[in-house]
């Protein structure tokens, strides 16, 4: 296509660079959007003829994936030019469909063909692909597989509809299994191979004959077994598959001082259980690695020799273990550091004194030992101890353990004497570096700072620049001179987007943020591709420059994308002591008709909850105000310990959920409300009318370093909010609520440490003097507190003060005397746990917990004297989303309180929770 293209414009006597453009005609046969081709040309009426614009708008063309081919036409008048694009269309599928085959392999061609309904069909793309198809076939059994295409074109829409024929021809079966030289062979090697007569013989299907083969055999005792690729005889009643066995000499395993276990054939041994093959040359390594796996279980002085001998078998893998006790570090120093502190260099290593349980959950062993040895020295070298060296640590015995040494030799201190500067434009501001003058050198903090250097100044617009760093060191200093060549300025001149399907190009235009005439350097094309693939509608997401545009003052780039599913369909099913078994339904949308926004419409069900909700989702940058933004309208009845509450609502909120450490949110709720309860724990309000009307405003703000959000191990998490509810659009309720949180969490003794504070107020507007704060609050806006999540030493919402959030409402006439104790809920609370969570098993571990905590009829009653309080143990299986929990929390101080009706309650001396999730 070029070739035409540069020879018309050569032998055109046209005025370039000089005759305006006064028209652009584009020509595409069959394509809808012909305005999107138009603005990837990027030439408009009223700019001046260039070839170079030309040819640049021919690239952007190409790199739409929606052009094969072009051809430009200029035609001068005494006007000026009109510049004719003719365009030929990559044909867009229009239909697949497979014929002669099963839907299981229709799925699978497909798939491997890559087409869907709009995308674009590349022939030599297609025919690799039809390739790919084809293999899939035979890998699938069938090696005389024929696969076909007719692809039937529509030039006046530049659409192609794809019909493949499929011959599967007789599948490919086993008659007959061998494996000479193994001595398996018979119905045992039928079993070993997971083989049966007559079964169809896939690629995957043999190459797992193959490894459970060989597998099987080293665990036989040959180790060095090898099984090389299956020889397949195809004939008309089954193939003969047969594997050729190098099978080596067989070996023994002697353990001298050391007890063979299946966490030291996992850990250090894996040939025996037939993962890997063994040699003599591997003895040392294998030595090595039964050391440190003593070493991890805190024998920190084990020593273990290797050897290998014959007996009548064959060969022995003789290994003498001394493994000594479990060994406590006493100390951790660093003989020969006097530069830095002895606190910093502790900091930078993970070997902690303490017995092997105390390490913080990190091994010690000759391998972390060369990692932390390796840490060191960077840590000097950037204090500018250029030639500094660390020694291979050593553990040395010591009264009551061991002495962990790192052997330092830190030589002379480099400082900065000089850093120049020079060749930086003016309009960029020089950013903070890491070397300063005064400062330490070293090389890596000088490759630091010209890399900072070249990136500042690449992202102002000077795409090719480049940033030379040179020294000049003596014995204590170093002159350094950072020479930038920043090149000339450049803009973005076209902003190409390939690959879209269903999705409108506005959402990747306002998402992406790149406009054409702008500087947009590297940082800024790598976060507009990390925008867009947050929407969650992409698959890829590449932005680059304009194939043939990576030069010049004006630069075109493309960004080109792969469109994911957007539909799901989720069920879930759960149990736990308070809602028992729960189910959930949820149908979702990310992108409505190609917008980018979502909605999702879900049901939950249980035991306490019904809940139909409506979700309206706006991400990112297509949110009202430029921030995400979710609408939901739901209807939901809930069943508590004291009370029963149908709700109909919507709550608008503004803000972003992922966005940390720091994130503010705003949430506007309107609600209807219908509780049932008793009359004496309702406020007067909802005495007075049967529906009450709730709308409020909720600011919030967050701080979130957690490492994991599902069982963080490191961080911290910080939340607050304000409820204000006020009477509007014929609301009721008048009140104030606020509530904040504090979870940190740290390792500690091989687990996590686990802190929570939390604290709640809320204060009536219009009070009414001798009516506790509490009554003067909707019920469903009360705070409660007890159970799996607060308080796990007292049952569901049964934490509180008696006769004043706890009630004990008298037995109805004709039942037994005496009365039952429901949850009146408060105006007030506090609550507070210390956790340690630590490993037992694989993904099994347990808990300790100390939770305390009340709640009170007014915020100004919350007294820490007032919290009760009460402790536990739990055992928890980790899942990726967080764990399972069995756990039992007794009361430190069970109470008996009367009534007033003279009944006396007597508290349960603890609870029984199974859970999900963490409690805080």
């Amino acid at each position: 296509m070029a070739t035409p293209l540069l020879s018309l414009l050569a032998v055109a006597a046209l005025g370039w660079g000089k005759v305006p453009v006064t028209q652009v005609v584009v020509e595409a046969p069959g394509v809808a959007k012909v305005n999107v081709l138009r603005q990837a040309f990027g030439i408009a009426a009223g700019s001046t003829l260039s070839r170079t614009e030309i040819r640049r708008g021919v690239e952007a063309l190409l790199a739409t994936g929606q052009v094969e081919d072009a051809v430009v036409d200029v035609e001068e008048s005494s006007a000026g030019a009109v510049i004719r694009v003719k365009v030929q269309p990559v044909s867009l599928v229009s239909r697949v469909r497979v014929e002669g085959m099963p839907r299981s392999d229709v799925k699978r061609v497909v798939a491997t063909l890559g087409l869907a309904e709009g995308t674009p069909l590349r022939v030599k793309a297609f025919q690799m692909a039809m390739e790919r198809a084809r293999q899939d076939l035979r890998d699938q059994g069938y090696p005389r597989a024929t696969l076909d295409p007719d692809l039937d074109f529509d030039v006046a829409n530049a659409t192609v509809s794809i019909v493949l024929t499929a011959d599967l021809g007789p599948a490919l079966t086993v008659r007959d299994v061998a494996a000479p030289g193994s001595g398996v062979e018979g119905p045992r090697l039928w079993r070993v191979c997971g083989l049966k007569a007559g079964q169809r013989l896939t690629s995957a299907r043999l190459e797992g004959a193959r490894r459970r083969l060989a597998e099987t055999l080293r665990r036989d005792g040959f180790w060095e077994a090898e099984v090389d690729s299956p020889q397949v005889d195809d004939r008309a009643d089954g193939a003969a598959v047969r594997f050729p066995v190098q099978l080596g000499a067989h070996w023994d395993l002697e353990l001298d001082g050391l007890k063979r276990t299946k966490a030291l054939e996992l850990a250090a041994l894996p040939f025996v259980r037939g993962d890997e093959t063994f040699s003599s040359a591997s003895l040392e390594f294998v030595a090595s690695q039964v050391r440190t796996f003593l070493q991890d279980e805190g024998r920190l002085l084990a020593k273990v020799a290797g050897s290998v001998g014959r007996d009548a078998k064959g060969k022995v893998l003789h290994l003498a273990v001394q493994a000594g006790p479990l060994t406590p570090i006493v100390a951790v120093v660093f003989p020969g550091a006097h530069t830095l502190p002895v606190k910093l260099l502790r900091e930078r290593v993970g070997a902690r004194p303490g017995h092997f349980w105390r390490w913080g959950g990190e091994p010690v062993d000759d391998e972390t030992l060369a990692a932390d040895a390796s840490s060191l020295l960077g840590t000097l070298r950037d204090a500018g101890l250029a030639d500094a060296t660390v020694g291979e640590p050593k553990i040395v015995p010591v009264r009551g353990g061991v002495d962990v040494e790192f052997p330092i030799e830190e030589g002379a201190r480099r400082t900065v004497a000089t850093l120049q500067i020079s060749g930086v434009p003016a309009v960029v501001k020089t950013p903070r570096l890491a070397l300063k003058e005064g400062g330490p050198w070293s090389q890596r903090a000088e490759e630091e700072a010209r890399s900072t250097l070249e990136a500042a100044i690449q992202e102002a617009g000077f795409a090719d620049a480049a940033v030379a760093a040179t020294d000049q060191c003596n014995a204590g200093s170093c002159a350094v001179e950072l020479v930038a060549d920043p090149g000339a300025p450049s803009v973005i001149s076209r902003v190409v987007v390939a690959g879209l399907v269903r999705t409108s190009r506005s959402v990747v235009d306002r998402v992406a943020g790149i406009r054409e005439g702008t500087v947009v350097g590297p940082r800024a094309q790598l976060e507009a591709q990390r925008r867009l693939l947050a929407l969650g509608i992409f698959e890829r997401a590449d932005v680059r420059p304009i194939p043939g545009q990576t030069t010049g003052a004006r630069r075109g780039l493309v960004i080109d994308v792969k469109e994911a599913p957007t539909r799901t369909v989720s069920f879930g099913l759960g149990y736990d002591t308070e809602q028992l078994a729960r189910v959930s339904v949820t149908w979702s949308e990310l992108s409505l008709f190609g917008t980018a926004r979502g909605l999702a419409i879900e049901g939950r069900f249980s035991n306490l909850e019904k809940r139909f909700q409506l979700t309206y989702r706006e991400p990112g940058r297509l949110g009202l105000l430029g921030i995400p933004t979710w609408v939901s309208v739901y209807r939901t009845q809930e069943h508590y310990t004291s009370f029963d509450v149908l709700r109909r609502g919507m709550w608008v909120e503004l803000g972003d959920h992922f966005k940390r450490p720091f994130r503010a949110l705003l949430r506007y709720d309107y609600q209807i409300v219908d509780p049932t309860a008793a009359t004496d724990i309702l406020s007067q309000l909802e005495r007075d009318q049967q529906q009450e009307r709730i709308a409020s405003v909720t600011p919030i703000v967050e701080w979130d370093t957690r490492d994991d959000l599902f069982s963080p191990r490191r961080g911290a998490y910080l939340s607050a909010s304000w409820q204000s509810a006020f009477k509007v659009f014929q609301a009721d309720a008048a009140f104030d609520k606020i509530t904040a949180s504090l979870s940190a969490f740290a390792p500690a003794q091989g687990g996590v440490l686990a802190a929570s504070v939390r604290v709640g107020a809320i204060q009536p507007r219009g009070r009414v003097s001798g009516t506790p704060d509490n009554l003067q609050i909707p019920i469903n806006e009360r705070f409660f507190a007890g159970g799996r999540v607060t308080n796990r030493a007292f049952s569901t919402d049964m934490l509180g003060v008696p006769n004043q959030t706890l009630v004990c409402q008298p037995n109805p006439p004709g039942s037994p005397p005496g009365c039952q104790v429901v949850a009146a809920g408060g105006a007030g609370m506090l609550l507070s746990s210390l956790e340690w969570r630590f490993p037992l098993y694989g993904p099994v571990g347990g808990n300790v917990f100390v939770d305390g905590g009340n709640v009170w009829q007014a915020w100004h009653d919350i007294r820490v004297g007032g919290m009760r309080w009460g402790g536990g143990v739990g055992v928890r299986v980790d899942t990726p989303v967080g764990p399972l929990r069995l756990e039992y929390g007794w009361k430190f101080r069970p109470l008996t309180w009367a009534a007033p009706n003279g009944t006396l309650v007597r508290e349960s001396p603890g609870e029984l929770f199974l859970s999900f999730g963490n409690p805080f």
